[in-house]
C-alpha cells in the first residue's frame, strides 16, 4: 500500500476514536466550530475531534493499543505521555481523558519550519492542576496572556478565553512552534484574523472528525500524499476531510472546499488473493510503492516513468507471488542510446532476466525471481512499460501431475499487452494491508544477524493495523473528491 494511503490512514488512526460516542458539543455548535475559530487564519491543516475518551474502551482503541505494544510504535510519544501523567498525579488513561477526551483541535502551520498546536476544552480544575503539577514555569506575556514552559519536554502552554459552556481552553505547542502559539493568542486578543469554521460544515452530519487540509507541495505535512493527487507544477486545491468509525471500519471522505457537496465515489471491494490492486499516477506508483518495497530494478535504465495513469497488481498465484505493472514512460526512444536493444514497436519483444538485487525482492519472490518486461510505443498513445515478476524455484512449488503450470513472467506480460491501458483518472484500488505488511516484514533490518531480533523503537508500519483497504479518489480540473474505507484487524484477546 502506497505512502499516500498510509498518510491518510495514520490521520484516521490518530483522530477517529471519537466515533463511538455522541458529541458533547452544544447544540448551537453542532459542527464544533467554536474551538476551531480560536485558530489564526492561514493554518494549513485543522482537525476537530470530539469525545476521544471513548477510544480506550472501543474496538478501535483495543486494536491500536495492541498494535503499539507489538510494534513499539510511537515509543517516544508514549514515554512523554507517561511523564505528563506522572506529573499530573493520575494514570495515563485519566490524563488522556481529562486533557483530550472532551473536545480538542489539532492544527498545523507552515512558516520557516512546520509546526503544530493543540487546543483542548477542559474542566477549569484541569487547567489549574496542569499548570501546578507539571511545574510549568512562566516564560512571557503575549497579548495579555501568560505563556508557560514545560521544562522537561520543552512545550509551551497558555490559556485562552473560556468556551460558551464554561470549559477552559488550553493551548499546547512545542517550543519551536512558538510563532504559531503567538498567532493564536493574537486572535483571542482581537489582533489577528481567525480561521473560518465554515469548512467543517462541508462534512456529513454524522462525521465525528472534521478537518481542513491546504496542500503545500513536497515540503508540506502530507507532501507524499500530494504526489499522488497533483503534479509538480499543477495548482493544488484545499480539501475538506472528515471521518467516521462504525465498529471496526474507518470511513474517510475528502472533497475540494470550493465545490458543492456531492455523493462520493464508491470504492470496489478487495478481491481475494489480490494483495494490492492500484491505479494511479505512474511516477507515484514507482516512488511510493515499488521503490519503498525494494523493487528498484523494475524500471529498466533509460526509461523515465511519467505522471500518466499506471497500474500495479500484486497477488498470490499457484506458484507463489506474482506482480504485474503497466507504467507510462516519457519515450521509448531513449533506449536506443543504451546498451539494451531497441524495443520493437507495438507488438513488442519481451525481455527476461533474473531479479535478485534487493533483500525485499528475494524475500517475496525468492533468489531466482523471473522478471519479464517490454515497452509498447503505439505512437497515438503514451509509451508504456509492461513488467511482471514471478517467484523463483526456491519459492514457487512445482506443478502436480496433471496440473497446468503456473503462469510465468513472460506469460503475464504477453497477456497484459493485449489489454487496454487504464484510463480512470485519479487514485483507485484495494489492498490487504496486513498481508502485505507480513510479506515485507521479514525484509526489515536486524540489530544482530545471529539473533535475528529486529531493532526496537521507531514508528512501525501502520499497514499492520488493517485487514482490508479500498479507496476511490476522483480528480478533475479544480476538483478532487474521494472515499477511503479501512477495516481494522481485530485485536486478539489477551
Amino acid at each position: 500500500m502506497g505512502r499516500a494511503l498510509l498518510a491518510i490512514a495514520l490521520l484516521a488512526i490518530l483522530i477517529c476514536g471519537p466515533a463511538l460516542a455522541p458529541s458533547v458539543a452544544p447544540s448551537t455548535d453542532a459542527f464544533g466550530t467554536e474551538l476551531v475559530e480560536r485558530l489564526p487564519k492561514g493554518v494549513v491543516g485543522v482537525f476537530s475531534i470530539d469525545n476521544a475518551a471513548t477510544l480506550r474502551e472501543s474496538e478501535l482503541g483495543a486494536t491500536i493499543t495492541q498494535w503499539m505494544g507489538e510494534q513499539d510504535a510511537l515509543s517516544r510519544s508514549r514515554k512523554a505521555w507517561k511523564l505528563f501523567a506522572d506529573r499530573l498525579g493520575v494514570s495515563e488513561a485519566d490524563a488522556f481523558d481529562e486533557f483530550l477526551g472532551g473536545h480538542a483541535v489539532l492544527a498545523f502551520g507552515q512558516s520557516d519550519v512546520p509546526g503544530w498546536i493543540v487546543l483542548a476544552a477542559v474542566d477549569p480544575e484541569m487547567d489549574v492542576r496542569m499548570r501546578r503539577r507539571t511545574r510549568a514555569v512562566p516564560k512571557s506575556i503575549v497579548h495579555g496572556r501568560a505563556v508557560f514552559r514545560l521544562e522537561e519536554e520543552s512545550f509551551l502552554l497558555a490559556t485562552l478565553p473560556a468556551m460558551a459552556d464554561g470549559r477552559s481552553v488550553l493551548a499546547l505547542a512545542p517550543a519551536e512552534t512558538e510563532w504559531l502559539l503567538e498567532k493564536t493568542l493574537a486572535v483571542s486578543a482581537g489582533k489577528g484574523d481567525a480561521f473560518s469554521g465554515e469548512v467543517l460544515r462541508l462534512a456529513p452530519t454524522d462525521a465525528v472528525v472534521r478537518g481542513y487540509w491546504k496542500p503545500n507541495g513536497a515540503s508540506g505535512f502530507f507532501g507524499d500524499a500530494e504526489r499522488w493527487l497533483w503534479g509538480q507544477h499543477e495548482p493544488m486545491q484545499a480539501l475538506a476531510v472528515w471521518a467516521s468509525a462504525r465498529g471496526g471500519t474507518i470511513d474517510i471522505g475528502l472533497s475540494t472546499v470550493a465545490i458543492e457537496a456531492e455523493p462520493l465515489p464508491e470504492p470496489e471491494e478487495a478481491d481475494e488473493g489480490v494483495l494490492l490492486d492500484l491505479i494511479g499516477p505512474g511516477e507515484a506508483i514507482v516512488a511510493g510503492v515499488l521503490d519503498r518495497a525494494g523493487l528498484t530494478g523494475l524500471v529498466p535504465e533509460g526509461l523515465t516513468v511519467t505522471r500518466e495513469i499506471g497500474e500495479l497488481v500484486v497477488k498470490r498465484g499457484r506458484g507463489g507471488m506474482e506482480l504485474g505493472a503497466r507504467l507510462p514512460v516519457a519515450s521509448a526512444d531513449s533506449l536506443a542510446e543504451t546498451q539494451l536493444d531497441q524495443p520493437a514497436v507495438d507488438k513488442a519483444r519481451v525481455r527476461i532476466r533474473e531479479l535478485s538485487e534487493t533483500r525485499a525482492s528475494r524475500a517475496v519472490f525468492g533468489r531466482a525471481a523471473q522478471m519479464a518486461w517490454t515497452v509498447l510505443d503505439r505512437r497515438a498513445e503514451p509509451a508504456e512499460l509492461v513488467v511482471a515478476v514471478t517467484a523463483g524455484p526456491d519459492v514457487a512449488p512445482r506443478a502436480k501431475p496433471g496440473e497446468k503450470p503456473s503462469p510465468n513472467a513472460f506469460a503475464i506480460v504477453a497477456e497484459a499487452t493485449a489489454r487496454p491501458t487504464p484510463t480512470t483518472i485519479g487514485l483507485h484500488g484495494s489492498a490487504y494491508p496486513y498481508d502485505l505488511w507480513s510479506l515485507l516484514h521479514s525484509t526489515a533490518e536486524t540489530a544482530d544477524p545471529w539473533t535475528k531480533e529486529p531493532e526496537s523503537g521507531g514508528f512501525a508500519s501502520i499497514s499492520a493495523l488493517f485487514d482490508t483497504a479500498r479507496w476511490a479518489v476522483e480528480k478533475a480540473p479544480g476538483r478532487v473528491r474521494g472515499r477511503i474505507v479501512l477495516d481494522l484487524r481485530k485485536a486478539e484477546r489477551r
